[in-house]
């Protein structure tokens, strides 16, 4: 009983299929019948949050797809109080894909039906805005590492070609690798390419240290 109480509450049903430079919207009543379709500009973001805001918070529940480009219309749709959002997971709402007639209005009025009937299946988890922006910076400086580790295997492959072993060093890139590594004879081409190497990595690293006091902060706050 709760729960069709709580699904009787929303009067309207939203659903948007995202592409890159707009989204098809379709809005749907509790009854089922197409209220209004939109197509909204992703370039023009006012026009995007003023047709947001015409619909009551209260009464409107949303569907995006969790897609990769989810994150900033999930925000917007929270700064223009549509907080009641569904997300759907793609791969198990290939219904859509599927469909006899394969249109962008078709697919976002469907999501909107599946929405209003409660038949998201499998929804992925919508994670709040604090943690959103945790988990970009958590991605940020995972690809900062990945970049920084691509260019010490660069230093490595140098000196391999080079012919030329290193000392017995715990870490060739702590201060007394970047010691000796500052301290060989290389030919002109190669002795340029480890200095950039070299510098490209330090200035990593410093971007590495900083994101991480950044997390760490965070962290702190989250269980």
């Amino acid at each position: 009983m709760e729960e069709l109480n709580q699904k009787r509450r929303f009067k309207y049903f939203m659903a948007g299929d995202q592409h890159k430079k707009y989204s098809k919207v379709a809005v749907i009543d509790d009854e089922g019948a197409l209220i209004e379709e939109e197509k909204l500009n992703h370039f023009d973001r006012q026009s995007m949050y003023d047709y947001f805001k015409s619909y009551t918070c209260d009464k409107t529940r949303v569907v995006l797809e969790a897609t990769g480009s989810w994150y900033w219309q999930a925000s917007l749709l929270e700064e223009a109080r549509l907080e009641n959002i569904i997300l759907a997971h793609p791969y198990k709402t290939r219904i859509i894909a599927e469909s006899k007639i394969k249109t962008d209005s078709i697919d976002a009025k469907l999501l909107a039906q599946l929405n209003r009937a409660d038949l998201i299946p499998e929804e992925a988890s919508k994670a709040s805005k604090q943690t959103r922006s945790l988990r970009e910076e958590l991605r940020y400086r995972i690809s900062l590492v990945k970049i920084r580790s691509s260019l010490k295997c660069k230093v490595h492959s140098l000196l391999e070609k080079e012919g030329i072993n290193s000392p017995l060093i715990s870490d060739l890139f702590g201060k007394r690798g970047l010691e000796w590594l500052s301290s060989i004879e290389l030919p002109p081409a190669s002795s340029c390419a480890l200095r950039g190497y070299l510098k490209l990595i330090e200035h990593l690293t410093k971007l590495i240290n900083h994101i991480e006091i950044s997390i760490k902060e965070k962290v702190k706050e989250s269980p």
